[in-house]
């Protein structure tokens, strides 16, 4: 288990690598290794992380329906296994996806429940982090008032915890 472990984790390092040079195909390939491995490896976290990484590749290539079945996939794995912070990343990937996809109310409910995990497990960063998204699919949608409770929010946690990028997000989306 431990050789398929190694294995799912390079593989997963080798996706962003394969497709920020342009090899796409060899990106998909190593992305679906990984989700191999992680699945012989037998660890719910790994495989959480490897079906993750080969959907937010798929998203970034245009393939956001078969993203979606990779990320609720990870998404039922993380539930599975009571792992809080992979069901709120997936969240909020899904919700990113949904937005991506002109699926707004299924943003809203993949973000605001992405948001309500990281508040429960306590990570300020993430919960800001989709305050800011939540914010801007408000924007697309024409609600601006709901849009800047939003922004106000996430930019209040960002100052709070001294993240500095997550601040000027917020400050550029405003």
């Amino acid at each position: 288990a431990g050789h398929r472990a190694s294995e799912a984790h390079a593989q997963c390092f080798r996706v962003s690598l394969l497709a920020d040079a342009g090899c796409a195909e060899e990106a998909r390939t190593a992305a679906m290794q990984a989700v191999r491995a992680a699945e012989a490896a037998g660890d719910p976290a790994l495989r959480c992380a490897a079906l993750n990484t080969l959907g937010t590749f798929l998203m970034d290539h245009g393939g956001g329906d078969a993203a979606r079945q990779h990320y609720e996939e990870a998404l039922r794995v993380a539930r599975a296994a009571g792992l809080a912070h992979w069901e709120g990343g997936i969240l909020g990937n899904l919700g990113g996806l949904d937005m991506d996809m002109g699926r707004l109310p299924n943003a809203r409910d993949n973000i605001s429940a992405a948001i309500d995990v990281a508040r429960r497990v306590g990570d300020l960063k993430f919960a800001g982090n989709n305050l800011s998204n939540l914010g801007w699919l408000e924007h697309l949608g024409g609600q601006a008032a709901a849009a800047r409770a939003h922004f106000d929010a996430a930019l209040s946690i960002a100052r709070e915890i001294g993240h500095r990028q997550l601040e000027c997000i917020v400050l550029c989306n405003l």
